[in-house]
């Protein structure tokens, strides 16, 4: 995923994410570089200036969570 941007295929219907799940499966397959590098490489409305300190600190969990919010939040 690195220097990439994720393809997640999010769709919406009435209002409901229905493919969610599958994002968060895909997320849940990704090892810590390609988290920290989807994070680093994804075109967000919004600035995300994380340092390699800080998302080091972070758990995979973390990370995961942050990712999956920040791709949700851009739909």
């Amino acid at each position: 995923m690195m220097g990439k941007t994720m393809n997640t295929g999010l769709k919406t219907k009435k209002g409901k994410t229905v493919e969610a799940e599958r994002i968060a499966t895909k997320l849940a397959s990704m090892s810590r570089t390609q988290l920290k590098g989807s994070l680093r490489s994804l075109k967000a409305r919004f600035r995300m200036d994380f340092t390699d300190d800080f998302l080091d600190s972070l758990s995979k969990d973390k990370l995961r969570h942050i990712l999956l919010a920040a791709l949700l939040n851009g739909r």
